[in-house]
């Protein structure tokens, strides 16, 4: 390491110093009127009496004489030294110069009287001595309005002075009192007396502790569990507690009672809590680590020895595993499964990497602070409960009592309690070592109630200043403020250490040597120095670690104590140069290193740098499927947008966020979820604001995908039209790609199937199976698979069905080739659609079983329930009467998705199968509910479909009720519908459902006897289709073109529907 000259600085000392204390305010009741009535010297005389007593109450409690206003005392308590009872002090100290003025009557005057006020609050105070001092803080104002409104010989105090002081006192409630300046009303309380009752001490906060006293029952019941497990009956132990209560110290103990070697141990921080899978990828990375360099294998070679045997599970696992656990590198690789089938693999090989660290061994895995941990980290911790179950492990976690959350079956729950009296002296009596008397012994145990962090730290303070009294009362929103001004006391008493661990600080729980040098600026003998002062203070303690040396506070709550003694400038500029030296020397492109660095730059107050690292981690998390992670991180990203001063830059660091996140959101919420659709709104407003046409392409193919699958067609026609303009414009072929397949799906649901396959195959003809790999993961699915799948469809209605097996084949040969589990559900799904409209049910079928695998493995719900759809209507098709049951299983999966598209599909299928099943009313009921919502501007692929049953639903009736003429009004209506079928049809130019209608038509026309007009409508169909068309439809074409149907029989030939 290299320091930069010891006199030199880099941050220096701040000028100011940001701590807690209690200030005091003082003043001399009637001082005019004493004035008015002396002579000068005599008032003079008077005046330094009053002082005197004051100055011997400060130091008699250790007050620091901040300022002298007039006849008026200002009084700091916990400054320059911090003190942990500075608020009893300053009460003591009131109380002391109201007594002592009362002791002795001046002649002509009587007793002096005075008014005290006094307040407890964060202050920054530059330093007085400068001759430039100064103190500000509410605090300071509080205390001024407090002593205004006391009355003479009284002593007013803050609720949260007298929190501090506790039951030291006894107390006059003043009621909330409305204070000039203050915009709150502030309870105020009188102080009536001392009092000798300790018991009334209650520590609220504190942690870990080095004695090991009064858990021996806890302990023997891990040890009961540690035993079972030994014997392969695996124990997962939730053991929780408020902060300090010694979760941590009692894990200890169990540790150093089990066989060494046989320990791992997780630890989760606040700052990775979005983070996913991290306190598994550090654990492993060290573990691996060390276990490779034994064996002269590289981390690589060794993860590739331990999934050698385990087939093609084991190689996606090692896939998934090699991109988390590599520290830095290129970016991760394109994602080849679904969100969820990646989120499998990492949980599978992170269990089955953990199983061969343990080798079948009796073995502790210690999970610490459950409560910072990220949602996948405690999806992978259930199933590792779940899975070691049979092993020989006990799993211990730890966690505070907010994580409020659902624990896997079997898990054993010990919740710590604080210490009993007695246990609690005994634990001071022991850090004690015999270097305090047994009085301050008790005084100790009586006011820390408990905790086991504070008996240990005010025992070591006491330890370290034996003559000053200990007080640990009280709670601050994340320090209790007792224990604030505890942990500061121990922090001023050291020389270099001081600064140092602020430094260290604001890197967070674990710093390393070297980075505090760059940083502070300190030669590396000074920070040597240093740590070895906090380490000895028992602040710190060093960590073994795989990248060096590096250290750890003891606590975080030290850790905060540090932080919370900084001047926000000065964190701020800490902060910035810790995220530069990151940037410069430890850049890792890992999500981890991303959420370090936005962390940084997000206190040193550049949200331009953390918003780039937010919009960075985000997208790494994308790519490792752990959306909810990527969600997070990018709302907090948004969150700061706000402060980028520059406009232009503003907008565009918004748009690059709302775009990442509303590809995030379709993933976790849905395709139509309102927040996707309000994002990318907001995203095209950002566009439009900055007028930049070229570069609001992704806004356009989000809101497009949303409005597409909410069914909006009449949007998403003038979306696809912008999409080619900017496209055009552009000249960037993926756009353009991407504007053509926008183009053809959209054409494809308005029913035009002709334009559709233009655009398709212009798309296809601009597609590189290499180059636009990516486009998976951008815009959710092959480009080149779907254009395929699209293709063959619009071929089958077309009349061309030949030609659309053969594309079938390739899109679903593409989509192997790739990988890409969403791309691969919907090319299956597509294929069983094909071939259900040529009325190969045994082909949809297993095409269809190949889609509803892969949903819902993926978690594709719009796939996962027109597939069921798809297997429901083969399964009718095929003699199995359950088949309906599946189609409407899958209807509702599909509503449920929030989905419109493909809707005259699924009800066209459903009224076909019940119109086999010969329930017209329900055929009826399905087909009138689509046709409401079929217009110009809706999706109509189906449209055609729907009237043809309409027709064969008036029909069949007719039939059924043995009609044997020509004017019935249901024959009439039928053969209405099945004319505008024909119509539809041939405007769409889909052969296929033309010549379906026709057929029905003429079967009618025959079974009337007008034979002429039939063979009419029939040769006009089939012209052209003779030598592309399947069987079903074709060779009954042709027997109607040979025969006359008895009329008796015509309506009640089963025909396909």
């Amino acid at each position: 390491m290299k320091g930069r000259p010891e006199d030199i600085p880099s941050t220096s000392v701040p000028d100011g110093d940001r701590r807690q204390i209690t200030v005091l305010f003082c003043d001399l009741v009637g001082s005019t009127e004493i004035c008015s009535r002396l002579d000068p010297e005599e008032y003079q005389s008077v005046l330094l009496h009053y002082e005197r007593i004051c100055a011997e109450a400060l130091h008699r409690f250790h007050g620091y004489l901040y300022q002298k206003q007039g006849d008026g005392v200002i009084a700091f308590f916990g400054y320059p030294m911090a003190a942990e009872d500075a608020a009893e002090r300053a009460i003591r100290s009131g109380l002391r110069i109201i007594d002592s003025l009362s002791q002795r009557s001046i002649s002509d005057i009587g007793f002096l009287e005075a008014r005290v006020g006094i307040s407890t609050g964060l202050v920054v105070i530059s330093d007085p001595r400068s001759g430039n001092g100064s103190a500000v803080g509410n605090a300071m104002n509080l205390a001024a309005r407090l002593q205004a409104i006391a009355a003479a010989g009284e002593v007013l105090v803050a609720n949260n002075t007298k929190v501090l002081a506790g039951a030291y006192f006894e107390y006059v409630d003043r009621g909330a009192r409305r204070l000039k300046g203050l915009s709150h009303p502030v309870q105020a309380w009188s102080v009536a007396r001392t009092t000798s009752n300790d018991d009334r001490f209650e520590a609220r906060l504190g942690r870990s502790l080095t004695p090991f006293v009064g858990r021996d029952k806890e302990l023997d019941l891990l040890l009961q569990h540690w035993r079972a497990s030994e014997s392969g009956r695996g124990v997962a132990v939730l053991l929780s507690g408020e902060p300090g209560i010694g979760k941590s110290r009692l894990v200890l103990a169990l540790r150093e009672l089990v066989p060494t070697g046989s320990m791992l141990r997780l630890q989760s921080s606040p700052i990775f809590s979005n983070s996913a899978y991290y306190p598994f990828v550090t654990m492993l990375r060290d573990e691996l680590a060390k276990r490779g360099s034994a064996q002269g294998l590289t981390q690589a070679e060794l993860l590739s020895a331990i999934f050698h045997e385990g087939g093609p599970d084991a190689e996606m696992q090692l896939a998934s595993l090699s991109s988390l656990l590599s520290p830095a590198g290129s970016p991760a690789p394109l994602a080849t499964s679904s969100s969820f089938e990646q989120r499998s693999n990492a949980i599978n090989g992170f269990i089955r990497l953990i199983a061969w660290l343990i080798e079948d061994q009796p073995a502790l895995l210690i999970f610490e602070d459950a409560h910072w941990a990220d949602p996948t980290t405690l999806e992978v911790l259930d199933r590792l409960v779940a899975t070691l179950r049979p092993q020989k492990v006990l799993v211990i976690v730890t966690c505070r009592q907010e994580l409020k959350r659902k624990w896997p079956q079997g898990c054993k729950f010990i919740r710590l309690r604080r210490l009993s009296p007695r246990s609690a002296s005994r634990l001071a009596l022991t850090v004690a070592s015999g270097r305090l008397s047994s009085d301050i012994l008790r005084d100790i145990s009586a006011k820390a109630g408990g905790i086991p962090l504070f008996l240990e730290e005010v025992t070591k303070f006491a330890i370290e200043q034996p003559e000053e009294r200990t007080s640990t009362t009280g709670k601050d929103a994340q320090i209790p403020g007792s224990l604030r001004d505890l942990l500061a006391a121990r922090l001023d008493r050291l020389a270099a250490g001081r600064r140092i661990a602020q430094v260290a600080s604001a890197f967070g729980r674990e710093f390393a040597p070297e980075a505090l040098s760059a940083v502070s600026g300190f030669t590396d003998a000074r920070v040597e120095r240093a740590l070895r002062e906090l380490s000895n203070a028992g602040l710190i303690y060093r960590r073994s670690s795989t990248a060096g040396p590096r250290f750890a506070f003891k606590h975080a709550l030290i850790q905060e104590a540090a932080y919370d003694s900084l001047l926000k400038t000065d964190r701020q500029s800490l902060h910035r140069g810790i995220a530069e030296h990151l940037e410069r020397h430890q850049f890792e492109s890992d999500v981890i290193t991303f959420e370090v660095l936005a962390h940084h730059y997000t206190e040193a107050r550049l949200p331009a740098k953390a918003v780039q690292y937010c919009y960075l981690a985000g997208r790494r998390s994308l790519a490792q499927s752990a959306n909810a992670e990527a969600i997070a991180t990018l709302s907090r990203g948004l969150g700061l947008v706000e402060q980028i001063e520059d406009p232009a830059e503003r907008s565009r660091a918004e748009l690059t966020l709302s775009i990442l996140k509303g590809n995030a959101l379709m993933a976790v919420k849905g395709y139509t979820a309102p927040e996707v659709g309000e994002l990318f709104d907001r995203a095209r407003a950002l566009c439009e604001m900055q007028g930049d046409a070229t570069g609001q392409f992704p806004v356009l193919r989000g809101l497009w995908m949303f409005y597409l699958v909410g069914g909006w067609l009449d949007i998403v026609e003038d979306l696809t039209a912008q999409m080619l303009n900017v496209a055009t414009a552009s000249g960037v072929p993926a756009e353009r790609l991407e504007a053509h397949r926008s183009a053809g799906i959209t054409q494809y649901f308005l029913g035009n199937f002709g334009d559709a396959v233009t655009h398709l195959e212009t798309c296809f003809g601009l597609y590189d199976e290499v180059q636009h790999r990516d486009h998976a993961l951008l815009y959710g699915t092959d480009p080149g698979s779907a254009c395929h799948c699209y293709v063959a469809l619009c071929l089958c209605f077309l009349g061309s069905p030949h030609q659309a097996v053969e594309r079938l084949r390739l899109g679903l040969d593409l989509a192997e080739r790739h990988g890409h589990a969403f791309s691969k559900a919907f090319a299956y799904f597509f294929g069983s659609l094909v071939h259900l409209c040529r009325r190969d049910a045994s082909a949809a079928r297993e095409l269809a079983d190949v889609a509803i695998a892969l949903s819902r493995k993926g978690g594709f719900a719009l796939w996962l329930g027109i597939a069921l759809v798809v297997r429901g209507w083969t399964r009718e098709a095929q003699g199995d009467r359950g088949g309906v049951k599946e189609m409407l299983q899958g209807l509702q999966i599909f509503r449920a998705s929030g989905a419109k598209i493909a809707y005259t599909f699924i009800m066209s299928a459903l009224a076909e199968v019940f119109l086999q099943r010969r329930q017209y009313d329900r055929a009826r009921e399905v087909v009138l509910e689509s046709l409401q919502n079929v217009g110009p501007k809706t999706e109509r692929v189906f449209h055609a479909e729907l009237l043809r049953h309409q027709g064969l639903i008036c029909l069949r009736e007719a039939g059924e009720r043995g009609f044997q003429g020509s004017r019935d009004a249901l024959v009439e209506e039928g053969e209405r519908h099945l004319l505008d079928a024909i119509a539809v049809a041939r405007k769409q130019n889909a052969r296929l459902f033309a010549l379906r209608a026709t057929n029905d038509l003429c079967r009618l026309l025959m079974g009337r006897g007008d034979r002429d007009r039939a063979r009419r409508l029939l040769e006009g169909e089939l012209q052209g289709l003779a030598l592309d068309l399947d069987a079903a439809e074709l060779n009954d074409a042709k027997t109607l073109l040979r025969s006359a149907t008895p009329a008796k029989h015509w309506a009640l030939r089963p025909a396909p529907a």
